[in-house]
């Protein structure tokens, strides 16, 4: 599922549930120093979103991030205008440059459908990634959060505008879809 015109919504939604972008950064950042070898400190982070993760992430990397939804990047530039977005699916993006890290977090991998196009997904990945480089990428749920019909609500409110997304997850074979329903109530002006 992209977003599309609900990227505005985004941060606020996951403000509420207490998502700490920046203690994940710093964490990630421990994980990557341990194991990259290769010199240099330009991160790549497919499937940035609105680039949450990346605003802590370029206090240690060179960022740049990358992202199909026009949408969702349009809110991330409007955060981090100095920082380079390129608008792209995972599994075919070309930028012509490597990278010493690239990141794949919040399980934005779990918006490619197919196992052919995950690996197409880790492949494209791996090939922006120079030797001795770190590729992580983070899945969102694990078989143990997956539970056919299950049921969340989130609300979330900015004085602006009140927001309800309610979702029910469908277990279909291998595959799990989420569904969600959104809606949005704002002040008029």
């Amino acid at each position: 599922m992209a977003y599309g015109r609900f990227a505005e919504y985004y941060d606020l939604l996951y403000q509420v549930q207490h998502k700490d972008y920046e203690r994940e950064a710093c964490r990630l950042h421990r994980l990557i120093q341990r194991h990259k070898s290769a010199p240099g400190n330009r991160l790549l982070d497919v499937g940035c979103g609105t680039g949450e993760h990346l605003r802590y992430l370029q206090d240690f990397y060179q960022v740049e991030g990358v992202d199909i939804s026009a949408e969702m990047l349009r809110v991330a530039r409007k955060k981090l205008p100095h920082v380079t977005f390129h608008q792209g699916d995972m599994r075919t993006f070309q930028l012509n440059q490597r990278f010493e890290v690239i990141i794949s977090l919040f399980g934005s991998i779990g918006y490619v459908e197919t196992v052919e196009g995950l690996r197409e997904a880790v492949v494209n990945m791996r090939r922006h990634l120079v030797a001795g480089g770190v590729l992580v990428v983070e899945p969102w749920l694990g078989p143990e959060d997956i539970e056919d019909g299950r049921t969340h609500v989130v609300v979330a409110e900015d004085g602006e505008r009140k927001i309800i997304r309610a979702g029910v997850t469908r277990v279909k074979g291998r595959m799990t879809e989420i569904l969600f329903h959104f809606v949005i109530v704002e002040k008029e002006g």
